[in-house]
């Protein structure tokens, strides 16, 4: 747990001062215990999004945004005691609100981006047959590629060696940054970086888990004592939040779906593509996966609903010509209603009949999974109508739970590799979707080759039985 102590404050009263200590826990959950009150002494609280600043002892400013009033007690004889719980806590400076212009630059340290983007700076070498050994570490250069806009992003790379006894532990690490010539909101610099951590998730394979964030305003710099040099150095600000994902564990991963040396070339383009997709129709389809990425000791049904659900969004939002099937469908419903003089039957069937004009989800699964043979030659047209069948059959048991279905239904151990088969089809539309080439996708068929053979081998013996 980080702990903190000062003197907080409201914006509006700075000459209110109350001592108070300042905690952020493991889980990145955010407290204030004040040794007084900011507010009237019996208790006029304000509401939900207080921005309270912070002097704290150690020299730096404090901004914790979106406080609300966790407790509040009047002891008699003693001091008040007054709490809060905070939505984020910026360390390094004072910002009014969550959407004030503020920051130029972000940088996170995200769980395996090292090992994706694979570049070292470490060298080891011997001599006098083994007896010495040489270290050496020159920092790779940046990588700096344009995202969109005034963004730009950047690969840096670091090393730390602490030294404990007898212990020498090297560890080299890589970082992502963004920056912007103008000033952005704290909301736009996260949603920039959580934009990015969904992007390397799908890329490896697994859901990520930010570690650190710091940020770097124009307005926040550092006076130095004696500078060498005329170069600005600006205040590092340290944010914290608990975006909910600090239960992840870094797992060990053997390989990536998608690997950074592979795509170097196409990357910015990538990234780019990224950036401006997510503004649109491809969000909610990313966010599905995305979750659907998240390592979970027991499966269960819901992962299937979701898996296949995005699935049917992406056919939805970018594969079906609605606009087509509405004329169509407009034409059809005219053909029938005008024969039909009970106004009655016209306005039931006039309701039930609106929405026809929508595709199945079996004729959504048989535009979407033949791709899949691009990247996953070894199975056969036949195969996947089985599956399409059995997986809409399970869809349509779980939704409606009809009992008549249950047969239909596939076994709990089946739906869990076609819940891996649906991840595998909404990697392949979404990277697909981006702009990365077909060649560079045949990872996908690696990360989840033991449910395909399992799907491929149990629709060989039931082709036998049948």
């Amino acid at each position: 747990m980080k702990e903190y102590k000062g003197e907080f404050y409201y914006p509006e009263f700075p000459d209110n001062l109350v001592s108070g200590v300042l905690t952020v826990d493991e889980n990145r959950n955010i407290g204030l215990e004040l040794f007084g009150s900011l507010n009237d002494f019996f208790g006029s609280t304000r509401s939900s999004g207080t921005t309270i600043y912070g002097n704290l002892f150690n020299g730096k400013k404090a901004t914790l945004l979106s406080c609300s009033n966790k407790n509040f007690e009047i002891r008699f004889g003693v001091s008040q005691l007054e709490q809060f719980k905070a939505k984020l806590l910026l360390i390094g400076t004072h910002v009014l609100s969550e959407d004030e212009p503020f920051f130029n630059e972000i940088t996170v340290d995200i769980d395996h981006l090292a090992e994706w983007i694979g570049i070292t700076g470490s060298s080891l070498s011997f001599q006098d047959g083994f007896k010495n050994l040489t270290f050496k570490y020159n920092a790779p250069e940046n990588i700096e590629f344009p995202i969109t806009g005034d963004l730009v992003g950047t690969f840096f790379f670091r090393q730390t060696f602490p030294i404990q006894a007898r212990d020498f532990k090297l560890e080299e690490r890589t970082f992502f940054s963004i920056s912007s010539t103008n000033a952005k909101s704290l909301i736009n610099m996260i949603s920039f970086i959580r934009d990015f951590r969904k992007l390397l998730s799908f890329f490896i394979g697994t859901k990520t888990k930010i570690n650190q964030l710091v940020l770097i305003s124009s307005n926040e710099t550092i006076e130095l004592i004696n500078p060498t040099t005329d170069k600005i150095h600006f205040e590092e600000i340290h944010l914290f939040f608990n975006d909910q994902d600090d239960n992840l564990n870094k797992s060990v991963i053997d390989d990536f779906p998608i690997k950074y040396a592979d795509i170097i070339n196409v990357f910015p383009e990538v990234l780019s593509n990224w950036y401006d997709q997510k503004q649109v129709d491809l969000v909610p389809i990313a966010n599905i996966l995305l979750e659907c990425l998240a390592s979970k000791s027991v499966f269960d049904d819901n992962q299937f609903l979701s898996a296949f659900q995005g699935v049917e969004a992406f056919h939805r939002r970018f594969l079906q010509d609605t606009a087509a099937l509405k004329v169509t469908h407009k034409e059809y419903m005219k053909s029938i209603l005008d024969f039909i003089d009970d106004p009655d039957l016209t306005a039931k069937l006039t309701a039930q009949l609106t929405f026809a004009y929508e595709m199945t989800a079996k004729q959504r699964f048989a535009e979407i999974i033949p791709k899949l043979i691009l990247i996953m030659p070894n199975i056969t047209e036949q195969q996947i109508e089985i599956w399409i069948k059995e997986m809409v059959n399970s869809r349509n048991y779980l939704t409606h739970l009809d009992p008549s279905g249950l047969k239909k239904k596939a076994g709990s151990r089946k739906l869990m590799h076609y819940t891996e088969l649906l991840k595998a089809t909404l990697s392949f539309l979404i990277m697909s979707r981006i702009g990365i080439p077909p060649e560079f996708l045949k990872g996908i068929e690696m990360k989840y080759r033991h449910s395909i053979e399992y799907l491929i081998k149990t629709t060989e013996i039931l082709n036998k039985k049948t």
